[in-house]
């Protein structure tokens, strides 16, 4: 222990040694030993470029289904503080600012579930789940899957793409839970910042594409049967829409860092409020979604605990409609991230 006096900082020729010999005597540990090099190198740098924008989406994704299943932050932290970027992924790096440019794509996809440990990697139960019978075309371009367990319950994160990253527009979240037989299905935006009397305003301005995903949301509620009378305490919901957006500032993220954006969510209905005749309204008269003018949002707290405790979701969902709804949103132009939670109560059982 240095602290102590005992003992001090392995000297730089040694320590390269050290890991060679390593490496010479465990080849199948280079990957690995590589990957937590660079993240001890990178550790507090920001992400930045066209893919960084990308995947800070599917982080959150990631993130909010992590702190849904658990129902705390900390197995967020946990995955989190083991997260890196391989090397090959990293096209400039600049040390005195401490950020970093990434390639503009890559063969696999590239998806944030390629960064986190191996340890949390499933080769096979997040493919094998019989909830639903998956589409032939989703499964094709599957990209990213592991699988996390607390108590009796599992969480299986699949993710998928079908798009080349430059083509890709944005990330989907469909989270299924079991024990309340519920699903929320969850657009992410990204929000801008202008400068105005000296302040930053952070703010989404909608454009032709979010009039289309909110008509895909309306579309799907308008046909979906929701139960009149409760047939288990289960079944009772707070609001039982299921359809979100997250709006989250563009402003990258750092590579070690556990912490979720300080996005908000909005619900499919008050959506429909923002873009009416009676929504607010920006300076000029144009539709803008913020913080400010958008009061009635949900904050990644109570969106995440609202869920792991069956207050909001749809009710009563089968597997025909989770199908019908992955096939629609897969044939779209974002990426897809589907979490599936099953096993018997929540986070106060596990």
């Amino acid at each position: 222990s240095s602290s102590s006096g005992l003992g001090g900082v392995v000297p730089e020729v040694i320590w390269r040694d050290l890991l060679t010999t390593i490496k010479a005597l465990r080849p199948e540990l280079i990957s690995e030993i590589e990957r937590v090099e660079t993240q001890v190198k990178l550790s507090g740098f920001l992400v930045k470029g066209r893919r960084a924008k990308l995947l800070m989406q599917e982080r959150e994704a990631f993130a909010s289904a992590l702190d849904i299943f658990s129902g705390t932050n900390d197995l967020r932290k946990e995955v989190f503080d083991s997260w890196t970027l391989y090397r090959e992924e990293i096209a400039t790096i600049d040390n005195e600012g401490e950020t970093l440019e990434l390639n503009s794509g890559r063969e696999d996809g590239g998806s944030f579930l390629n960064g986190i440990s191996p340890n949390y990697l499933s080769e096979e139960s997040a493919l094998q789940h019989d909830l639903i019978n998956w589409p032939e075309e989703f499964m094709q371009h599957v990209t990213g899957k592991t699988t996390f367990g607390r108590g009796d319950r599992q969480l299986d994160v699949i993710y998928a793409n079908r798009n080349a990253l430059e083509k890709t527009l944005g990330v989907d979240l469909i989270y299924y839970k079991a024990s309340f037989d519920l699903f929320v299905l969850v657009q992410y935006k990204m929000m801008g910042s202008d400068s105005i009397d000296n302040s930053t305003e952070i703010y989404y301005r909608p454009d032709k594409q979010f009039d289309i995903e909110l008509a895909r949301m309306n579309n799907i509620i308008s046909h979906f049967s929701i139960p009149k009378e409760l047939n288990s305490h289960e079944d009772y919901r707070l609001n039982n829409d299921g359809f979100f957006f997250k709006f989250i500032p563009n402003t990258g993220f750092r590579v070690g860092s556990h912490e979720l954006m300080p996005g908000i969510y909005i619900a499919r209905e008050y959506a429909n409020f923002l873009m009416g005749e009676s929504g607010p309204r920006g300076k000029g008269g144009g539709k803008r979604i913020s913080k400010a003018n958008s009061p009635r949002h949900l904050s990644n707290t109570e969106f995440t605990m609202a869920i792991n405790r069956g207050w909001i979701g749809t009710n009563s969902v089968n597997s025909d409609l989770m199908k019908s709804v992955i096939t629609e949103y897969f044939i779209g132009e974002n990426a897809l991230m589907v979490a599936l939670e099953t096993g018997k109560g929540n986070v106060d059982d596990a």
